[in-house]
């Protein structure tokens, strides 16, 4: 057999007298649900008959030509990093993209007192730390962009073909908002209240029949 399972590394044969071919398996985090779990209606009436914990949290349960092994789940151990991670990855690659903090000690937010925040985002995911230093960056930069009132002209933002923000010039998306019509709005890099009018207009061409 190889020592890859599409791609993954194979840690090692699970050796558990209660696992036999066929066995249903559901993941749940790290930890391995073995058995039918049966859902009606939203509701579970019946829960899988076993759990198996991974001897490390990245690693997971798959059959392979009738026997259940450990396979490694963590992209990067894996050599194949994915944009977004791994449904798992292991303690040493589980860490913030910018300072590579571990999610243990991964800042808290005031708001989520006792847990550690994080912040999904390509690569994986941002301590807390960090995302509010990134947001600081991101609205100075924005700052230093925005119109002093002496100089704003509003025309400068009438019947545009792409949606700025009348503050900082930031682009506007626009995808969901064609019936807009004095819409509020707050900007994603000022965070400054705007409002936003779609303008729309009509021509017409005629041909002879």
């Amino acid at each position: 057999m190889s020592d890859l399972y599409l791609g993954e590394i194979i840690r090692g044969k699970i050796e558990d007298p209660r696992l036999f071919s066929g066995i249903n398996r559901v993941r749940s985090g790290s930890k391995q649900c073995f058995g039918e779990r049966i859902v009606k209606g939203g509701k579970c009436i019946q829960e899988c008959d076993f759990e198996i914990i991974p001897p490390q949290r990245s690693w997971y349960a798959v059959e392979i030509d009738g026997s259940w092994y450990w396979i490694e789940g963590c992209d990067h151990c894996n050599g194949n990093v994915r944009e977004f991670g791994s449904y798992v990855r292991c303690e040493k690659h589980d860490v913030c993209v910018d300072c590579g903090v571990d999610r243990h000690n991964a800042s808290t937010h005031r708001s989520i007192d006792g847990l550690g925040a994080v912040w999904g985002c390509s690569g994986g995911w941002r301590c807390n730390n960090c995302q509010e230093a990134m947001n600081a960056k991101r609205l100075a930069e924005a700052e230093a962009r925005i119109i002093p009132e002496d100089e704003y002209d509003e025309l400068d933002f009438y019947n545009e073909d792409e949606a700025k923000c009348p503050w900082c010039k930031a682009l506007i998306s626009t995808d969901e908002s064609y019936g807009a019509e004095h819409e509020e709005c707050e900007c994603g890099e000022c965070e400054r209240r705007f409002k936003l009018t779609a303008v729309h207009s009509v021509s017409w061409t005629t041909e002879r029949a």
